[in-house]
C-alpha cells in the first residue's frame, strides 16, 4: 500500500480551496487530501509500432480482498480519489453536500462512489453508495477505510508486450521496451 500512496511534490493550498467553497473538509480527510496524490499507480508502456503511450497496468483497491480482479466482480473497487480541485467540480456533487450532509470523494470504473461526512454527527466517516441514495458505513476516517483494502494490480491486454523487456529513460514517467 504504502507505494500507491504516492506524497504530492508540491503543497496545495486546501485554506483557499475551503474559503472559495465556503466549506470546511473533514480534519482526517484534509489531512490526506493535503499530503497525497489522489490516483494510485498506474503505469504506461510506449507502442513503438504508433509512438504512443498505452496504460498496461494499473491497480485498484479492493474490498473483499481478492487476489484478482475481474470487470464483472460486483464489489466495491475503485480507482482513485477526486483531486481536490475536481471536488466541487459538478452541482450533483453539491447537491450531496446539501441533501446528505456528504461529499463524494472518489471515481469508480462501474458507477458509485465513495463519500466522506462533512458535519458533527458523520465528520470524516466514509461510506458507500451505488447509483442510489442508500449509502452504507465503512470506515470512520479514510485511513481506517485504506487499511481494511487489498491492492490488486490489473494488467490489459497489450500486444506483444514483454515485461522482461522493460526500461525507463531519464526524465521519463513510462517504460519503453527493448527491440530484439
Amino acid at each position: 500500500m504504502k507505494d500507491l500512496l504516492l506524497f504530492r511534490n508540491k503543497q496545495i493550498n486546501v485554506t483557499e480551496f475551503e474559503k472559495k467553497n465556503n466549506l470546511n473538509l473533514p480534519p482526517v480527510y484534509r489531512s490526506f487530501i493535503s499530503a497525497f496524490k489522489p490516483y494510485f499507480g498506474f503505469t504506461n508502456c510506449l507502442d513503438e509500432s504508433d509512438n504512443i503511450e498505452k496504460e498496461f497496468m494499473t491497480h485498484i483497491f479492493s474490498s473483499v480482498k481478492k487476489e484478482n480482479y475481474e470487470i464483472d466482480d460486483d464489489e466495491l473497487s475503485f480507482e482513485s480519489f477526486i483531486d481536490l480541485e475536481d471536488l466541487l467540480k459538478y452541482d450533483s456533487q453539491k447537491s450531496y453536500i446539501e441533501e446528505f450532509d456528504l461529499l463524494p470523494i472518489s471515481y469508480h470504473g462501474h458507477g458509485g462512489s465513495l463519500f466522506i461526512g462533512m458535519k458533527k454527527d458523520n465528520l470524516d466517516k466514509i461510506y458507500y453508495a451505488i447509483d442510489s441514495y442508500e449509502f452504507k458505513f465503512l470506515a470512520d476516517n479514510i485511513f481506517d477505510l485504506l487499511s481494511q483494502f487489498r491492492v490488486v494490480t490489473v494488467n490489459y491486454d497489450f500486444e506483444k508486450l514483454d515485461t522482461n523487456k522493460l526500461y525507463k529513460n531519464w526524465n521519463e514517467d513510462f517504460w519503453r521496451q527493448k527491440s530484439t
